[in-house]
């Protein structure tokens, strides 16, 4: 028995026109259309904003701007096709603050959505904003170095990342930590477990 709702229309993969009559489903699609740039989504300065969306089945791409996250209508901006299934648009001048999403047509359907490369978004992240990340650094964030006493890495792949929940780590009963649960907890001194570790 499937559990999956049936769909009750077709899904369409666009129109093979706009791939040069490959298939999505043909090995040769990943052949012409991969793409491994890392270019993708938006780069922005205050002098313009380069905008670059992977769509190899679309017929037409826009980039469509907003003023605000209330604003219904924005304005759009034609993109041209460029190399294995990319879009590209540069908008002269600074955009900083605005809000943006890629409207692309497959068939005769037009579809909107947010920049899936988007390093930031609006409200319920409806649409992509365009901010300076550089802004976004907290202070002396160019001067956070590795402790001294930290050796150096060989390779990036060395270095060890731990992520771990505060009430994990600190309510054991034996764990010593007398803020258990609690931020405060880890930053304790001299805490020790039941095997003195």
């Amino acid at each position: 028995m499937s559990v999956q709702r049936e769909m009750e229309e077709p899904i369409y993969f666009g129109d093979p026109a706009a791939t040069s009559g490959v298939s999505v489903f043909d090995q040769d699609f990943d052949m012409l259309f991969s793409y491994d740039g890392d270019d993708l989504g938006l780069a922005y300065t205050p002098a313009c904003s380069a905008f670059c969306l992977w769509a190899p089945t679309a017929q037409e791409a826009e980039v469509v701007l907003y003023d605000s996250w209330q604003q219904t209508a924005g304005r759009r901006l034609p993109m041209v096709r460029e190399v294995r299934g990319t879009w590209r648009l540069t908008v002269s001048g600074d955009l900083e603050g605005k809000l943006y999403t890629y409207r692309v047509r497959i068939g005769e359907q037009w579809n909107e959505a947010a920049d899936p490369y988007a390093r930031a978004v609006g409200v319920n992240g409806d649409r992509a904003a365009i901010i300076d990340l550089r802004k976004t650094d907290p202070e002396r964030w160019a001067e956070d170095k590795l402790p001294s006493a930290a050796p150096p890495l060989a390779h990036p792949v060395d270095a060890v990342i731990y992520e771990l929940h505060l009430r994990d780590l600190s309510i054991h009963p034996a764990s010593g930590i007398a803020h258990k649960g609690q931020y405060l907890g880890l930053a304790e001194s001299g805490t020790r477990g039941p095997g003195g570790y």
